[in-house]
């Protein structure tokens, strides 16, 4: 078959997607032209130059995944920028890849025009990168388990649990539900593999879990602020850029005397402290975050 015809029979029969993938992407490039925070790309560059260094990251605050996946671009001198695209259409092909799969083309066109509809999605990228990491592996995951690979679909599901850490309840409590189904062995695989993460992460971090954050997201989710933060309700940027001190100065949380762990656990409990004192409060946030 002649290149140009090939290429023709292609774009007739894939329209949808071509259209689906060039509007995500100029809404990607509207997102990313307004918003000068990107937390996300700099933690990135960060560990994935330690690991270029053959040298362990000595903060696991933010989970390794990102660098990892960065890496291969670090290594050839590619802005981060461009691996946030990079892996933005990874995420978009599998999407479009399961949805084709769809048995009613009706539903399926319908399913593949719905991420086009999703302004949170967009939205969150504005404030948190790896939330485009996450659709990527999520996606390829979902991919693979519904082609029942299920060993490339559990190491898929072991970078993602490092990309994304509270995605290690989505693939655990899944192994959980499918080998209580099927009771085949495979499912164990998964659970398997991430017990030889927790047991690295613990020897060289003194935490199983695959991020050190829990606790600031718990502390910061329940912060007397959080409400006052509209419209955006991004309490980091909020600390940042509207006068008020980082939370680690105002609450007197230091990280140099204190381990990650430690501190962690500080903000855990202040964030619990927080619920406790204003159950009121957290009521009327819990109603702003499911509305979100």
């Amino acid at each position: 078959m002649r290149p140009l015809k090939y290429i023709v029979d292609h774009a007739r029969r894939y329209w949808l997607e071509t259209v689906t993938f060039a509007v995500a992407n100029a809404f990607l490039v509207g997102v990313l032209g307004v918003n000068s925070h990107h937390v996300g790309l700099e933690a990135w560059a960060m560990k994935a130059a330690e690991l270029a260094a053959f040298t362990l990251p000595p903060s696991n605050f933010y989970p390794i995944g990102p660098a990892l996946l960065y890496l291969p671009f670090q290594m050839l001198g590619i802005k981060a920028v461009w691996a946030l695209f990079f892996y933005f259409n990874i995420g978009l092909f599998f999407y479009a890849r399961i949805c084709r799969g769809i048995d009613n083309r009706l539903v399926g066109r319908m399913a593949l025009l719905a991420v086009l509809l999703n302004p949170y999605f967009y939205w969150i990228v504005k404030s948190s990168q790896d939330v485009v990491l996450q659709f990527a592996v999520l996606t390829a995951a979902l991919s693979f388990l519904i082609e029942g690979r299920l060993v490339v679909y559990s190491l898929v599901a072991l970078l993602g649990s490092v990309v994304r850490s509270t995605d290690i309840f989505v693939f655990a409590g899944l192994a959980f539900l499918m080998y209580l189904r099927e009771r085949r062995a495979i499912w164990a695989l998964f659970p398997a593999l991430y017990i030889v993460v927790a047991v690295f992460n613990f020897a060289q971090y003194g935490s199983v879990s695959p991020s050190l954050n829990g606790g600031y997201n718990i502390f910061l989710g329940q912060h007397p602020l959080y409400a006052v933060a509209h419209p955006h309700y991004d309490i980091d940027y909020f600390f940042e850029h509207e006068g008020h001190s980082d939370p680690r100065v105002l609450f007197g949380i230091p990280r140099t005397t204190e381990n990650e762990v430690q501190v962690d656990v500080r903000y855990r409990d202040l964030g619990f402290s927080f619920l406790r004192e204003n159950p009121q409060r957290f009521l009327y946030t819990s109603a702003i975050k499911l509305e979100n």
